[in-house]
């Protein structure tokens, strides 16, 4: 067998980079005098929530049709709502009206998920006729939020600065947001953001300040969020908040006073994050007005901002740039968007000209001013609501009636008592969640070849973002940096081969081989190449699966010779949240998948005819994989996503021992083998059973644990090509192994 045919494997076997990413040329430089040891980007620095998260206009609209598309797709699974939760009656409860001259402010709840309250004020114009716009009004990390209450030292030097003109408007730029919209028409609901004011049933401690995992929080039988469970069904604080306004816009549009057909959004700060999310995801807003939030800089520093995934190769332009070619106004100051003039702001415009409308985005910087919702920036989109949804009256802000919290609380009158909280609501919330999810899934349980396919198209962007591997994300490899030859012994040769994509991703392979060999398995081990040494507790395997013809392919991840298996890396943050990682840097098993993902739709034309010329010499090119260790478990993901890129045709069969491993077992965010969502499909099975009908031998499973699988096959109607064997296999069963592999090559 040729070096070249080796080096095909490799790279075929080899990894496509994740969904936009950006590689950082430094961690990969070479030089003559310094050409070794080659470094993996992978064991570079992380990215965190204050990395630079540039936005490259796409060159035409149906390239940004299929991006954005995509993206909502990344977006929706990350906050996990991909499939959404039920839409649960909303009983909406409106009471404790009170009156103004020009506007009335009523108290609401109502409930997004059973038994979860979204609590807040409406505010309506006076004297209406007709229909009138709605706005969804989310508030920051103000200071007990939508009952927040500024000092006068803070008032004085507010109007000081020219920032505010009256001292009540000062005392609440939020109230004074709120009055002023419904001054120009509006009917406005200015709702809770997740342990603020009367939101409280999950407290502000743990959605906005979690520190420390809690032990107390893990268990199977009722876990809570940030929790390794929480995280492995893809439950966040932000995807809680996010379905909380999803649920405000049914709201605001079930009111017969509100004209559907022109809502707004705006918020600031971290209400602007939740407004630029929502106009992300929700076609039904019109116009929007995120303030000091999107920018290319800091991307949101609560945990209420950050889930799992969500970063990954985009950031806060990219996801403003999804409401377009819809009129979106935004605000800098001097704080982390102080830059957008020049760098984001000019990439939006350029996206909306793709459009023909490069006047609907629009900027007003004011970086004389700190991080504020201020009246100057309110005046800015009062005007910009006015023009994009038809209002008439003056935009000038005016005195309002400030009122304290006593008087906007929806749990002031005995009739209106506050709901459960605490931990055991929090489980009960988490496992109605959990358990809503898992009746839509049962559905697509596949029984026949068309509800197979359509239970795969349900998972290929689930895969799409856990691992990132896409035909239309492929890069070509750059280079084989090293190939070394050594002959064994009159029949056997090893060969090991370092080759590098361009994105600066290593691996390195050892293969041993028989002249006479025709098939490939590529052994995986949790000691990659190791397994060649006689020490290795699966050297014995090796030695059979050479006498028996085949040819061995052992991968050292990462170039980490040896245990690489590593425990999941940390940005630097004091709170053990996952998302302050995992939501901008793959988690460490998809790092490993990626040096397994096998993409065939990267074939040049070179290398189809390193298949031919290796094919007339007998040389079958697909391979055979095997996992008896916890590399079944990368192996297991790896196998999903290489099926759904049409690549399980080059795999002849796959051989694993799961040993019954469950990604919701997993107890630390830490552990090497944590996967955000991991759990959410079907689990471990869930993955496995996209790869049908691949012949698979696999251990640690029954007909019963493994039953998502057993479907799988059943629907392809290529039943016998799975076994499950309940135990574990072992060093009696390499034997069986080997009859399996022979049986199911084509010799």
């Amino acid at each position: 067998m040729r070096i070249a045919f080796l080096f095909l494997m490799i790279t075929l076997i080899l990894c496509q980079p994740i969904l936009g990413y950006q590689s950082d040329p430094s961690a990969t430089k070479e030089t003559p005098e310094n050409p070794v040891p080659p470094k993996d980007i992978r064991l570079g620095p992380l990215r965190s929530l204050n990395s630079e998260f540039l936005f490259v206009p796409p060159r035409t609209r149906s390239e940004w049709e299929t991006r954005k598309e995509k993206l909502r797709k990344h977006m929706l699974i990350s906050l996990g709502l991909w499939p959404m939760p039920t839409r649960t009656p909303l009983n909406p409860v409106m009471h404790g009206l009170m009156e103004f001259d020009d506007y009335t402010i009523e108290k609401v709840y109502f409930e997004s998920m059973p038994g979860f309250l979204v609590t807040g004020n409406l505010y309506r114009p006076k004297n209406l006729t007709g229909k009138a716009p709605g706005v969804l009004c989310p508030h920051g990390h103000h200071r007990d939020g939508r009952f927040r209450r500024a000092s006068d030292a803070e008032i004085d030097q507010q109007i000081g600065n020219g920032s505010e003109q009256f001292r009540p408007n000062a005392r609440s730029p939020l109230q004074a947001r709120c009055v002023h919209l419904a001054r120009l028409g509006c009917v406005v609901f200015h709702y809770d953001m997740i342990g603020y004011a009367d939101n409280q049933q999950i407290s502000y401690d743990l959605a906005h300040r979690f520190e420390t995992q809690r032990p107390d929080m893990i268990s199977a039988d009722g876990w809570g969020l940030f929790s390794p469970r929480a995280e492995a069904n893809l439950q966040s604080v932000m995807g809680l908040q996010t379905w909380n306004s999803i649920r405000s816009l049914d709201f605001l549009e079930s009111l017969p006073e509100v004209d559907g057909d022109r809502i707004g959004v705006t918020g600031a700060s971290g209400g602007g994050t939740q407004t630029f999310i929502l106009c992300a995801l929700d076609d039904r807003p019109v116009v929007s007005f995120p303030a000091v939030m999107v920018s290319t800089a800091m991307q949101g520093g609560c945990t209420c901002e950050n889930c799992c995934y969500l970063r990954i190769g985009t950031g806060n332009v990219e996801f403003a740039a999804m409401f377009a070619p819809k009129p979106q106004g935004l605000t800098a100051a001097n704080d982390w968007t102080i830059e957008m003039e020049t760098k984001g702001f000019p990439e939006l415009q350029q996206l909306y000209s793709l459009y023909g409308k490069p006047d609907n985005v629009h900027l007003t910087s004011r970086i004389e001013f700190n991080h504020n919702y201020n009246q100057v920036s309110r005046e800015a989109m009062y005007r910009w609501f006015s023009m994009h949804l038809g209002l008439t009256r003056p935009t000038t802000e005016s005195r309002i009636q400030f009122l304290d919290s006593h008087k906007l609380t929806v749990f002031s009158h005995p009739d209106h008592k506050k709901p459960a909280t605490g931990k055991h609501f929090e489980k009960n919330l988490l496992k109605w969640w959990r358990d809503d999810i898992q009746t839509q899934l049962e559905k697509l349980i596949p029984t026949d070849e068309e509800s197979l396919a359509k239970y795969r198209a349900m998972l290929s962007p689930v895969l799409a973002t856990m691992v990132g591997r896409t035909p239309s994300e492929q890069t070509t490899f750059s280079e084989n940096l090293s190939s070394e030859e050594k002959k064994l012994d009159d029949k056997t040769t090893e060969y090991t081969i370092v080759v590098k994509n361009k994105i600066g991703e290593l691996v390195k392979g050892v293969v041993r081989t028989r002249d006479d060999a025709r098939d490939l398995v590529v052994l995986a081990t949790e000691e990659g190449s190791a397994v060649f040494e006689s020490k290795h507790p699966q050297n014995g395997l090796v030695k059979r699966l050479l006498e028996s013809q085949f040819s061995v392919l052992a991968i050292d991840h990462m170039f980490i010779e040896g245990t690489n298996r590593l425990v999941t890396g940390r940005v630097k943050n004091n709170r053990e949240a996952a998302a302050y990682t995992l939501g901008y840097n793959s988690p460490q098993l998809i790092k490993r998948v990626h040096s397994f993902v096998n993409d065939v739709n990267q074939k040049t034309t070179d290398e189809l005819e390193i298949f031919v010329d290796e094919a007339k010499r007998g040389v079958d090119p697909d391979y055979f994989v095997v996992a008896l260790d916890r590399s079944a478990i990368d192996i297991s993901v790896a196998l999903a996503q290489t099926a759904l890129l049409d690549g399980a045709h080059a795999i002849k069969g796959v051989v694993l021992d799961t040993r019954g491993f469950r990604f919701a077992n997993v107890e630390s965010i830490r552990d090497p083998y944590f996967l955000p969502g991991g759990a959410r499909y079907f689990d471990l099975p869930g993955f496995l059973a996209l790869a049908a009908p691949t012949p698979m031998l696999v251990y640690g499973e029954t007909e019963e644990s493994a039953s998502i699988l057993r479907q799988a096959y059943s629907a392809a109607n290529k039943q016998n090509r799975l076994k499950l064997i309940k135990h574990s296999a072992n060093e009696s069963h390499y034997g069986q192994i080997i009859n399996w592999l022979i049986r199911h090559s084509q010799r």
